[in-house]
């Protein structure tokens, strides 16, 4: 038999429609001969490396072979993304699908950069199907078909929750999506129980047409009945002790507008206007109750949220900065000025996670009681109950150690422990660090349908030159839903 001579390839050229990384260009090895079989490898390690690289749609559109040099010569489509057709979407208005792709078309379309576009339609709730289909074209682009199936656009919310500070309280949700065709939500809130009820209505959008920025209006009314906590007197020098002495009664009623930017995906900068009429009193008081105040104020926040989940988040980071003043402050008007900083973060290794917090909040002399900071509960200080202590100035660390249990109680279960370390003050100058206390405590919490079930047991302490250590008594908490 004859064998069959193939020429042998001294150079390679491959064109491409767009810049991509040099290191998928470097990779790609030329054949030692020009033959069929050897074609064939080629092309599939070329198209293997492009599709490790992200860009699933790249295909191979031509190779020739240039006899008298040796040379092979080639053209890769990267598959760019030219229109995006929508198919479903009958009262989300279009733009809102659209305008997640402004950042991809008109560029090879990557795979990495598809799922995120993916999940981002999806994390607005908008849809109960979502479907991408890719169909290329005779140039070589790509046409992408969004099918979509919405949710309902009105909705009902109904939320509950049981503790042993607020009692039983209930809350419901009216929601009205894409009003009239628009990009906009109206919705009303109602919560009830025997401490707390509050309405407020209004309309926001997460994004203002084609853009990153936000806004919200709204309107409030609300009463809260806030446990007034004194020290109580008599007790060894090594116990200390806080007793309820009746009901702080607060009451707002007002607007608020709130006006910001997304910052990348996570995070956001906000601008928030508040005007509204409140007035606080004890509930026992038998004199008239008095008169509501004004109060104009400014806000100027940021927060950054990289949790994966809201609830026993495992990985993440919360960070939240604001400033606040009253501003247009005329007499009997309420005049304060505040700042305030948080910061959480959560590494798990596992089936063990660790959250360190901390929260700084500084305010001047002027702050009244409606605007004080506060610690006490069992999201917040373990040994003191919800508001137990208010103040002007608050500082605060927590460490928190949590494990998901090998054994299932009905639901997914965790067992914490949480170490605490704060106060707060009544004005800057009054700040010392040998009055921090401590609290230490742990908790069960059930992972259920209904919400979080907790149940916790905790103790605050502080140090003294003698005896040493003082205790409070032991507390016990527990709830049972989504914080309202």
């Amino acid at each position: 038999m004859k064998g069959v001579h193939y020429l042998p390839v001294r150079k390679l050229s491959m064109s491409m429609d767009s810049i991509v990384n040099s290191t998928i260009v470097n990779a790609i090895v030329p054949p030692l001969v020009y033959s069929p079989k050897e074609l064939k490898v080629f092309s599939e390690n070329v198209m293997r490396n492009f599709r490790r690289s992200g860009y699933s749609f790249a295909r191979m559109d031509t190779m020739n072979f240039d006899r008298k040099n040796g040379e092979l010569s080639g053209s890769i489509n990267q598959g760019t993304m030219r229109y995006v057709f929508l198919h479903g979407n009958e009262t989300v208005p279009s733009v809102v699908i659209t305008r997640e792709f402004e950042s991809i078309q008109s560029s090879p379309l990557q795979s990495g950069k598809l799922l995120q576009t993916w999940e981002n339609l999806w994390n607005t709730n908008y849809f109960s199907s979502l479907e991408f289909i890719p169909r290329y074209v005779d140039s070589g682009a790509v046409d992408l078909l969004v099918d979509v199936k919405e949710q309902p656009n009105q909705m009902l919310r109904i939320g509950a929750r049981i503790d042993n500070e607020r009692n039983t309280q209930v809350g419901l949700d009216l929601i009205q999506e894409h009003p009239f065709g628009t990009d906009f939500r109206v919705s009303g809130r109602i919560i009830g129980s025997t401490r707390l009820q509050s309405l407020a209505f209004g309309i926001d959008a997460a994004r203002l047409f084609d853009s990153f920025w936000s806004a919200d209006v709204r309107g409030f009314s609300s009463t809260t009945n806030m446990y007034n906590y004194t020290r109580r007197s008599g007790l060894p020098v090594n116990e200390f002790e806080y007793v309820r002495q009746g009901d702080w009664v607060l009451q707002r009623n007002g607007v608020q507008a709130l006006f910001g930017r997304q910052i990348e995906r996570k995070g956001k900068f906000y601008t928030q206007f508040r005007y509204e009429f409140q007035r606080f009193f004890m509930s026992e008081d038998t004199m008239p109750h008095p008169e509501f105040l004004s109060l104009t104020s400014l806000k100027f926040a940021t927060r950054f949220d990289t949790q994966d989940r809201a609830n026993l988040p495992t990985n993440g980071r919360v960070l939240e900065m604001s400033i606040e003043s009253t501003v247009l402050n005329p007499p009997n008007a309420v005049s304060f000025s505040k700042v305030e900083f948080r910061y959480k973060s959560t590494i798990s290794f596992g089936s063990h996670s660790f959250t360190p917090s901390l929260h700084f909040g500084f305010g001047d002399k002027t702050m009244p009681l409606t605007e004080q900071f506060s610690i006490g509960g069992e999201d917040s200080f373990y040994g003191k109950r919800e508001d137990e202590e208010r103040g002007q100035q608050v500082a605060l660390g927590s460490f928190e150690y949590r494990i998901q249990s090998p054994v299932r109680v009905f639901f997914d279960t965790y067992i914490a422990a949480r170490y605490d370390i704060g106060s707060v003050w009544a004005n800057f100058s009054t700040i010392k660090f040998s009055g921090l206390k401590h609290g230490l405590g742990f908790s069960l919490t059930l992972d259920t349908p209904l919400g979080l079930a907790k149940i916790s047991v905790g103790q605050s302490i502080y140090f003294i030159d003698k005896p040493g250590i003082v205790r409070a008594p032991a507390l016990g908490y527990f709830s049972i839903g989504a914080r309202l």
